[in-house]
């Protein structure tokens, strides 16, 4: 029992770091859908149809987001592999400078169509659609702040990102809807919160980036092939994880999308659940590939924590489906408990397929990207011609294709992988993290 105790201690020592990541990623989804069930609870099933999709609109900033933080990571681990810290900074200049020109034409695109977007969602409003087009600059400069902390492996700084932004949106959303309950301004309550937790985790996350030397020509040149191949993979991540929910909002009334929404906010919480692997997987890939060290087995090792992740979650969801669905929403959203463990085995293999495509990302290769891009634009096609008028139907769609996926990265593994056999130490997987 002590040589247990002690292997813990020395363990939380050397990846105290990673332990804090762990615990705050768990802490900020609790708090997170913590906000969404209230909001449902609140609202019922109409209501929440709209707050959900202004929450859904915000995921799309966090995966375009992701997608310069993914980058930001790359470069910022290959420099930090050198220790060349002038270059990475400089880099981070360019990028941000980049990100403000980008997002800016973005924001005021978004916010001439946004009364063509709200009359497709079905808002009754473009309001609340355009106080979250507004955070979209804060946020791209956010995400790249955390694609730099990310990159130098500093998971404290980055775990304190995602602290502050969790908790400035639900003590100001929460507050604000109590003080105005008389207001039916429900919508563009949701979407301050967004808002001004962009804004003020932008500020907190700072890193002072004053440029030291110019880019050369040809480190610009890469830095754009890295943004436009991990960007088509941001896109596929929000073909498969949100399309669904906005076609169902466009397809179907708004109790039927409400009640979509519910099992989905339920069934995705298994793919934030294993994001932090691969989060913790990219630049340790990375680093190692640039070093020469073998790095095959953190690929494995991470492939086995979502995999009983994945398992536990679909496992909970199909035994206790009525009881997870009337104590997070109430009885009002029991009619579609019995899709929730279909829902969450659909994201749960999506998961899996991630860390194969994180994986090859981390190692130059893009082919999976494009595969995903292709699973992604399908699903899309199917779910408009085939739903069926039925959420079932859609949920099996889903079904299919993310096992497509799945198998797919399976045998592009297989034609990839080395002939040298790789041992999977499950006792070291944490540690190897």
């Amino acid at each position: 029992m002590q040589s247990v105790l002690s292997h813990i201690k020395r363990f939380l020592q050397s990846n105290g770091a990673v332990v804090f990541l762990f615990a705050s990623t768990l802490i900020v989804n609790i708090g997170n859908y913590g906000l969404n069930v209230a909001l449902a609870r609140w609202l019922g099933p109409v209501g929440f149809s709209e707050a959900n999709i202004i929450a859904i609109i915000a995921m799309l900033f966090s995966f375009v987001g992701m997608g310069l933080q993914l980058m930001t990571t790359r470069f910022v681990s290959e420099y930090n592999a050198e220790n060349n810290s002038t270059e990475s900074l400089s880099f981070l200049k360019f990028v941000k400078s980049a990100s403000i020109k980008i997002g800016l034409i973005v924001t005021v695109v978004l916010l001439i169509i946004s009364t063509v977007i709200a009359s497709y969602l079905n808002f009754e409003s473009s309001v609340p659609l355009m106080i979250i087009f507004i955070g979209i600059v804060p946020y791209f400069l956010m995400s790249i702040h955390r694609g730099y902390h990310q990159g130098v492996q500093d998971f404290k700084k980055l775990a304190f990102t995602y602290m502050v932004e969790m908790i400035v949106r639900l003590v100001l959303t929460i507050s604000l809807l109590i003080f105005f309950i008389d207001y039916n301004i429900s919508s563009e309550i949701v979407a301050l919160g967004f808002l001004a937790s962009f804004v003020i985790t932008f500020l907190q996350s700072n890193v002072k980036s004053e440029i030291k030397l110019a880019l050369t020509p040809e480190v610009k040149s890469r830095i754009l092939k890295v943004i436009a191949l991990i960007s088509f993979y941001e896109l596929s991540q929000i073909l498969i994880n949100n399309s669904d929910v906005i076609l169902v909002k466009h397809y179907f009334d708004n109790e039927n999308s409400g009640l979509y929404a519910s099992i989905a906010l339920i069934g995705r919480a298994v793919f934030f659940a294993t994001w932090i692997v691969v989060t913790i997987l990219f630049p340790k890939v990375i680093d190692k590939e640039k070093r020469g060290e073998p790095h095959q087995h953190l690929f494995f090792n991470s492939l086995v924590i979502v995999f009983i992740i994945d398992i536990v979650f679909v496992a909970i969801c199909y035994l206790l489906d009525d009881f997870i669905i009337g104590v997070a929403f109430g009885k009002a959203y029991l009619s579609v408990s019995s899709l929730l463990w279909q829902y969450t085995l659909s994201t749960s293999l999506f998961a899996l397929a991630n860390v194969f495509v994180y994986y090859f990302m981390s190692l130059q290769k893009y082919l999976p990207v494009y595969i995903s891009i292709v699973a992604g634009i399908l699903q899309i096609i199917f779910i408009s011609l085939f739903n069926e008028g039925s959420l079932e139907s859609v949920i099996r769609i889903q079904l299919l294709f993310m096992s497509l996926l799945l198998v797919s990265m399976i045998i592009y593994y297989k034609i990839q992988q080395s002939s040298r056999p790789v041992k999977v130490e499950l006792l070291k997987t944490f540690s190897q993290l």
